[in-house]
């Protein structure tokens, strides 16, 4: 699988990648900004998931093939297309782009999911989600720009802080989550819990040893560990 900016016909007005000062979030989220006269790019399995804000205030004919289907559609202003790593995706465009393509690297996508919100992703992870509008996430990744473009003083802690609100939004709103994912240590986790314990009752076992039995986040484990500590000694 190739990566999305290794085909764009054009080299971005704006990236992440290129300021040092944000390279914290770099491996996991980048965000460049392209303008592109009309074109396309052919269909392709790309390893990242990409999310797509039109900024053109013209609305414009775009083409869109996304594994068998083929979709015409007019382009307006704050539209979002959501393409999941692993999809077979093509473009054709028809009037000057101007986008902000959002980039996230799935294996630390997931990661953050977990360790930040204590919630596991389905291998999906993103939804397929064609065209649409959404406020709150066009203005997240428009501060996230406007962020980049301004570098006024503290853009690196404002760019950090930005960075987490719109992944947040993300995963809130167009995320697929494991079945029966609850966060929590339901009666069956706190069970295996118990028995994992019992079962290496000699070694030293650390919080994120018993988390990942039940594949919650250390964070989320902490939360709720007081049930588990007051479970076992009930069990004893």
């Amino acid at each position: 699988m190739t990566k999305y900016q290794e085909i764009y016909p054009s080299e971005p007005l704006l990236a992440s990648q290129q300021i040092k000062e944000v390279s914290k979030q770099s491996d996991l989220l980048t965000l460049e900004y392209f303008e592109a006269e009309p074109g396309s790019m052919p269909i392709q399995v790309f390893e990242q998931h990409h999310i797509l804000v039109n900024l053109n205030p013209n609305p414009h004919r775009v083409e869109n093939w996304r594994e068998s289907k083929h979709n015409d559609y007019t382009l307006l202003e704050n539209e979002i297309v959501v393409t999941p790593a692993g999809m077979k995706s093509g473009w054709r465009w028809y009037a000057k782009s101007k986008v902000i393509i959002i980039t996230l690297n799935p294996e630390l996508f997931s990661e953050f999911a977990q360790n930040e919100l204590g919630v596991i992703l389905s291998s999906e992870q993103l939804k397929d989600v064609p065209k649409f509008l959404d406020a709150d996430l066009t203005l997240a990744a428009s501060s996230l720009y406007m962020s980049l473009e301004e570098r006024s003083l503290g853009f690196e802690v404002m760019y950090e802080s930005l960075a987490r609100v719109f992944l947040v939004k993300l995963i809130q709103k167009y995320a697929e989550f494991e079945a029966n994912e609850h966060n929590s240590l339901s009666a069956n986790r706190f069970n295996r819990v118990f028995a994992y314990v019992k079962a290496h009752f000699h070694e030293s076992l650390g919080l994120e040893d018993l988390a990942s039995v039940v594949a919650i986040s250390p964070h989320y484990f902490s939360i709720n560990n007081a049930k588990f500590v007051t479970g076992a000694k009930r069990a004893n």
